[in-house]
């Protein structure tokens, strides 16, 4: 085991270079002085890469922000506080954080953007844990182009916003993944987004799931199984919205206190709320309205349940 604190600055990882921290060794970097840099300058197609195994921790107060680099986080910690991951568009080619494994655990204060404006993926793996206070963004600005993929849990204390102003794609698999939202779940605010769920994911969504904005377009496929995934209100604005089939794992409204269910609510929308073979979505105790100032379809395929009973 072994330490390294560097307190008034950043840590500058250039191309062509790696950081391995191992064995319960340590790495803090202070508050003060220049963000952490890995792989952020021009360098052809040699990455930057910081590497943390077996128990080792790295502590940042400061921002990340990773250009053509790669974080791996392979039973090890990361605690920071802001992470861009994709930060130049020119280096032309993507930036990584990928954490693998139960043991590997991630916690961010601030916000993480995924893809800034430049390609960026962040990978969860096999049970690897990120507890995120902040909003989590995939596809930040307009040339910016997100990959979120979820095999472990994801906890977003803020929004989690795929297509802020580019591209963002989350795609959450795995029989004991759970995605956590305590804001919004938005997919395609005012770019492109989409959400695919598959096998028996846990989804719970504090406050509202949007799929697409006044400009932005999203689209939500769910393949999974049970259990059910729960929602605040949901506002499917610009896009497509595609419930899962099977009794056994409806949407159900039932978080929060708003639980209203818009379909087509912006001008210029075009908004589909659909339920496949026996896919059912359970209403909460808010207002159901289909086509507001857009345009709003709900379709239902056979033994397909839309039930607003309560209200």
């Amino acid at each position: 085991a072994g330490s390294l604190v560097h307190a008034g600055g950043g840590l500058d990882v250039q191309a062509g270079s790696t950081a391995i921290a191992t064995n319960s060794a340590s790495l803090s970097t202070g508050s003060t002085g220049e963000s952490d840099a890995i792989g952020t300058f021009p360098s052809g197609t040699v990455e930057a890469n910081v590497e943390l195994t077996n128990n080792a921790t790295w502590t940042s107060a400061t921002a990340i922000d990773i250009g053509l680099g790669t974080i791996t986080i392979g039973g090890g910690t990361l605690a920071s506080a802001t992470v861009t991951i994709g930060t130049n568009s020119t280096l032309g080619a993507s930036a990584l954080v990928s954490a693998s494994g139960t043991d590997s655990q991630w916690t961010n204060s601030g916000s993480i953007v995924v893809g800034g404006d430049a390609a960026g993926t962040l990978e969860l793996a096999t049970g690897a844990v990120l507890n995120a206070s902040g909003d989590v963004i995939a596809g930040g600005a307009t040339d910016g182009d997100g990959t979120i993929t979820v095999d472990g849990t994801l906890s977003v204390g803020g929004n989690l916003i795929v297509g802020q102003d580019g591209t963002g794609t989350i795609t959450v698999d795995g029989a004991a993944t759970t995605l956590s939202v305590g804001g919004n779940l938005i997919v395609g605010q005012d770019g492109t987004g989409s959400l695919d769920l598959s096998h028996s994911v846990a989804i719970s969504v504090d406050g509202t799931l949007q799929v697409g904005g006044t400009i932005g377009t999203g689209t939500v496929t769910d393949s999974g199984a049970d259990p059910p995934r729960h929602f605040g209100a949901l506002a499917i604005n610009n896009g497509v919205a595609n419930v899962a089939p099977g009794a056994a794992n409806p949407w159900l409204v039932d978080r929060g206190t708003a639980q209203n269910i818009d379909i087509g609510g912006v001008a210029g929308g075009n908004a589909t709320l659909a339920l496949p073979q026996t896919g059912t979505v359970v209403a909460g105790s808010g207002t159901v309205t289909i086509g507001g100032a857009g345009n709003g379809n709900l379709t239902l395929l056979q033994n397909a349940l839309f039930d607003a009973a309560v209200n």
